[in-house]
Parts: C-alpha cells; sequence; structure tokens
C-alpha cells in the first residue's frame, strides 16, 4: 500500500501474528473543551527537610555498637584495631553513601528537580490549532488503554499524547462535559467507558496519569441497574443525560446533572442484548436502540417510563445490526449497518419498510461503523475500507480506499466536529492496533 502524504497511520511496533491488538471506540474532543496546560500528577516523595541515610534505624544501632566496641578496643601501631563486621557497618553508614531525596538538595547536581518538572509540563502542553482525540485500545494479554491522540492539521501529523491503564476491556466510549451548565464542579473534558464489568467509568481527561476514575456509575449497587457488560452509551446533546444499553437487554438513564444516578430503566425490551444506543439531535427525548439479533428496531421515548415503542422491521431477517445513527440532515431518519456489509436507511413516519439499502463493503464482509458530518456519510467495514456517501445524491459513492491491508479489519471511524462545515478529517481504527487519520477534503 503506498503512503499518502495526507494520511497518518499509527501502528503499535510490538504487535505481531501472536499478539492480537484491537480498536474497539474513537471519539473526538471538542475544541475549547480540553485544557491546553493539563494537570500532572506528581509520582515524587515528598521533599525532606535534610538528607537521610539509607535506614535511620540502622544508622542509630551502628552508632552505638560503633561507640561500644571502640571503648572497648586498643590502638595498635597509631591504628584502631577493627573487625571487619564493624568496617563494613561504618562504610555503610558514612555520610558519603547518603542520599537526597531531592534532587534540588543535592549540591552536586545542576539539573534540579524544576528543570524537570518544567521539561515535563511543557511535553503534555497543547496547541490552540491541535485535534485531540482518544481511542481505546485492547490487547490480547488482558491490557487495556486509553491513548489520548493528537492530530495537528498544520504539519498533517499524528502521534500519541498519552495514555491512561484501564482495569477492564473497553467496550464502547462516550465523551461528556460534566460541566455543562456550570452546574458541577467536576471537568468539561471527560470520557465515559464501558467495559465487562456492569458498572461505567468516568475519566477526567484533563489530568495526566489519574490512577482512578473521576466517577463510577451503577458500582457495588443492585436494584434499579445494569447487570451484564455496558455494550453502547450515548449522551444527549446539552449532556444533562447519558443513556446505556447493556448485555442484559436493558436501557438505563443516567443524571449527569445532579446525583449522577439512575433515574430511568426498562427491563427485557429485547430477547438478545443491547448493542446501539443512541439520543436523537433534535427531540432530546428520543432514544434508538438496537439489538444483536432481534428482527426488530426500538424508538423510545423516556418519558413514558415504560417499554411502548415504535417498531421497525430489519430489512435482514437474522442479520446482525452493527451500528446505529441518526440522519443529521433529515430528523426522521436513522441509518443502520449490518454484519452482511449492508447499509439500510429507514424513515420514522414509515414502519413498515425501510426507505432504501446497499453493499457498502465487498465481499459481504460486516460494516462495522458509520460517522456523519453534514452530507457525507463514512462507512467502515470488516474488508479494511474507508468509504464516503454523499447522503444528498442517492447515496453515492464519493470515495473508497483500503487503509488496512493484509486482510485488516476496521471497527470504529469518527468525524472531527472542530473543523468548519467545508473541511472533512476522519480517523479510525481497527485490529492490529491500527488507528489513523484521513484529511479528505483532497479527495472528496
Amino acid at each position: 500500500m503506498t503512503k499518502d502524504p495526507m494520511e497518518q497511520i499509527y501502528k503499535d511496533e510490538e504487535d505481531n501474528d501472536n499478539k492480537t491488538c484491537l480498536i474497539s471506540s474513537i471519539s473526538w474532543i471538542p475544541k475549547g473543551c480540553f485544557k491546553l496546560n493539563p494537570t500532572i500528577i506528581s509520582d515524587k516523595a515528598p521533599p525532606s527537610e535534610n538528607y537521610m541515610s539509607d535506614d535511620d534505624d540502622n544508622t542509630e544501632q551502628s552508632n552505638n555498637t560503633t561507640n561500644t566496641t571502640t571503648n572497648n578496643k586498643s590502638s595498635l601501631g597509631g591504628f584502631e584495631e577493627i573487625s571487619i563486621e564493624e568496617l563494613l557497618l561504618k562504610s555503610m553508614t558514612s555520610q558519603s553513601n547518603r542520599y537526597y531525596k531531592s534532587n534540588d538538595e543535592d549540591p552536586y547536581l545542576n539539573k534540579k528537580d524544576s528543570d524537570d518538572d518544567e521539561e515535563e509540563e511543557e511535553d503534555f502542553k497543547y496547541k490552540e490549532n491541535d485535534l485531540p482525540f482518544l481511542t481505546i485500545q485492547n490487547e490480547e494479554d488482558g491490557l487495556t488503554t486509553l491513548n489520548i491522540w493528537v492530530y495537528e492539521p498544520k504539519e498533517e501529523n499524528l502521534f500519541l499524547h498519552h495514555d491512561i491503564l484501564l482495569s477492564n476491556y473497553g467496550l464502547c466510549s462516550e465523551w461528556l462535559n460534566l460541566n455543562n451548565n456550570n452546574q458541577s464542579n467536576f471537568s468539561n473534558n471527560c470520557i465515559a467507558i464501558g467495559s465487562f464489568e456492569p458498572y461505567i467509568e468516568i475519566w477526567d481527561l484533563d489530568i495526566i496519569d489519574p490512577i482512578n476514575p473521576l466517577l463510577v456509575l451503577g458500582k457495588n449497587k443492585k436494584g434499579n441497574y445494569h447487570e451484564g457488560p455496558i455494550l453502547c452509551l450515548s449522551k444527549r446533546k446539552d449532556s444533562i443525560y447519558l443513556a446505556s444499553g447493556s448485555e442484559d437487554k436493558s436501557i438505563q438513564l443516567w443524571d449527569l446533572n445532579n446525583n449522577y444516578n439512575s433515574i430511568f430503566r426498562l427491563k427485557n425490551i429485547y430477547t438478545t442484548p443491547i448493542n446501539n444506543i443512541q439520543f436523537h439531535n433534535e427531540e432530546l427525548n428520543i432514544v434508538l436502540t438496537t439489538s444483536l439479533n432481534d428482527n426488530l428496531i426500538k424508538i423510545f421515548d423516556y418519558r413514558n417510563n415504560n417499554n411502548q415503542s415504535i417498531e421497525f422491521k430489519k430489512n435482514f431477517t437474522n442479520i446482525e445490526i452493527e451500528s446505529s445513527i441518526w440522519n443529521n440532515n433529515n430528523p426522521y431518519q436513522f441509518i443502520t449497518t449490518q454484519e452482511n456489509g449492508n447499509i439500510t436507511i429507514y424513515d420514522m413516519r414509515n414502519n413498515n419498510q425501510h426507505l432504501f439499502t446497499y453493499l457498502a463493503t465487498n465481499n459481504n464482509k460486516s460494516c462495522t461503523d458509520i460517522s456523519i458530518k453534514n452530507n457525507i456519510l463514512a462507512s467502515v467495514g470488516c474488508d479494511g475500507y474507508l468509504k464516503c456517501w454523499d447522503l444528498n445524491d442517492n447515496y453515492k459513492l464519493l470515495f473508497e480506499k483500503q487503509v488496512v491491508g493484509n486482510n485488516g479489519k476496521l471497527f470504529t471511524c469518527d468525524f472531527c466536529p472542530n473543523l468548519n462545515d467545508n473541511d472533512f478529517i476522519i480517523s479510525y481504527g481497527g485490529d492490529h492496533g491500527v488507528v489513523g487519520t484521513l484529511y479528505l477534503n483532497k479527495e472528496l
């Protein structure tokens, strides 16, 4: 595959045929919502008032021993008679072997701790024009990391800014603003993560190397909470509520403005796990849901607080829906992708049949994810291709490119929201740890 100067692809050098590594989720961070100077958690010990020895207890004990033995020894030829054990003990407790807890206290070092801190802070600073996004990377050995990337549009450069070690296999993510409407003391740059655990972790992205998540929703709680892995997440446009779907066949609504508890839950709305959920862009009380193998697609108004829904029959029975999204250009339409490679468009006003369907992948391989910006619909699939379609021109194919070779698969994609309407940058991720960005303006 020839390299495109407009494309930046990253691949973990440690990945090989014996090690599986995949990207399960991608989310862009909106411009103006991240700190240019993030907070760095220091791992240095607190400075001491003076230097200290290796072991203060041993020092005191050795001094007592030396004084005792010296009084019992005689001099021979001007030299003190001393045993090997006493000599070693003296050498261990001498001032030359003492160390300093802080480099600032050591007179023999020219480079002080303050210099290191300044260099570290400079390394983690963002620039005004940086475009950050994050990915969840899961490795075969059980290691899962939240990777924060930075794309520099001017230089067309992509690099890993920092990462956060997660305790569970990550399945989905949703960027959040917990400081919306100034009703919270939390950060306005957070990420919610769903995993194989029945709870949701929320991490502060303005902190480098945090030890614990900022919040955990639904952990160690019984009753009106999920009982299985969290497979999908979606925030409402105003960031007041977060919706989640689970393997336990329930959907849940979380209050992000007050106590961060569950305020709404519907159980057993499908017969199989719920793998997609999304708030409507304009009608904020409407949520779109799909499940793995049910032959229905359901839309709920959570104000009803019951299982009543608008149901749509899938155009392909017994075919799994991979992803679903509302059409930003038409408030009545939503779009789904299937494991047979098809993309299907539905209209809420007609639940008897779908509007349109077309094959989006080669060799009927699964179409795993889609993203929309303006009239452009981007899709990725298990054929390793990234494709763009014109929603205003009968879903005409505008662009296609195999961005992952060697039978590689793509699992997720997302348009950058921080650009002008006529600028299109998309990020994608797949197996073998592949993460890439593509500047589409010269291609469309």
